[in-house]
């Protein structure tokens, strides 16, 4: 997903060819959350997030760890 970008030829455009081109406004409003969620910091956010998650259920004991298991 993050060669899509290079791909799709939008490095190789000028500031006035990417203006030209329909959806330029979405392209501005969403590019910095494709930053954020595609380009890599959401692989480390969720896996921070599942291990808070994990470690939850674990600290319930067997219980916990049987549950863990059926919700998977």
């Amino acid at each position: 997903m993050e060669q899509l970008r290079l791909l799709s030829t939008w490095v190789f455009f000028s500031p006035e060819e990417h203006e030209a081109l329909p959806g330029t406004a979405w392209d501005i409003t969403l590019g910095p959350s494709h930053d954020v969620l595609i380009d890599g910091e959401f692989d480390s956010n969720f896996s921070l997030l599942f291990g808070i998650y994990f470690g939850f259920f674990l600290d319930k004991g067997a219980s916990g760890h049987s549950r863990f298991l059926r919700r998977i």
